[in-house]
C-alpha cells in the first residue's frame, strides 16, 4: 500500500470564517485484475477553520475500476466514493453528513501527446440540515490533456 500524508492543504472562501487549514492522510492500494485496474484509497482530513464553528473531520473511501483501451482506443473508469463528515460544532443542526458519489470517465487518446475525456459525476449528500446541506448534484465535464 502507498501511504501519502499531505502536511497541509488550505482554502480561501468568500467568508473568512470558512477559510481553513487541513492536514490530510491517505493510504491506497492498486490491484491489477487481468487487464483491469482497481484502486482503493482510505483518507482522513481535519479541517480547522478560522471560525471554529466551521471545523470538520472527514473520512473518505475512494474506489475506482479502470478498463484501459476498452473499445475504440477509449479507456473507461468507474468510481464510487463515500465520505462521512463529523461537523463537530454544527453537529446538532447538521448531524454526521454522509456523501455517496459515483462517476464515470471516458478517456480517448488522440495521438501520442493529446487525449480527450468526458466525465459524469453524481453527488448525493445526506445532512440533518435538509435546507442548507442536504443536496444532490450532477456534473458533466469535458477536457483535453497534453503529456509532454
Amino acid at each position: 500500500p502507498a501511504i501519502s500524508p499531505s502536511p497541509h492543504a488550505s482554502t480561501n472562501n468568500v467568508s473568512n470564517g470558512s477559510d481553513y487549514g487541513a492536514p490530510k492522510w491517505s493510504v491506497g492500494q492498486n490491484f491489477k485484475v487481468s487487464d483491469y485496474i482497481l484502486n482503493s484509497t482510505l483518507g482522513f482530513e481535519i479541517q480547522s477553520a478560522r471560525d471554529p464553528a466551521n471545523d470538520q473531520k472527514s473520512f473518505t473511501l475512494n474506489n475506482s475500476l479502470g478498463f484501459p483501451k476498452l473499445v475504440w482506443n477509449t479507456s473507461v473508469d468507474f468510481s464510487l466514493n463515500f465520505t462521512v463528515t463529523d461537523t463537530v460544532h454544527q453537529a446538532q443542526a447538521r448531524g454526521t453528513e454522509r456523501t455517496i458519489a459515483p462517476g464515470v470517465t471516458f478517456t480517448r487518446e488522440l495521438n501520442q501527446t493529446f487525449s480527450a475525456n468526458l466525465n459524469y459525476n453524481y453527488t448525493n449528500n445526506y445532512s440533518k440540515d435538509k435546507r442548507n446541506y442536504d443536496y444532490r448534484k450532477h456534473a458533466i465535464g469535458l477536457g483535453i490533456s497534453a503529456t509532454l
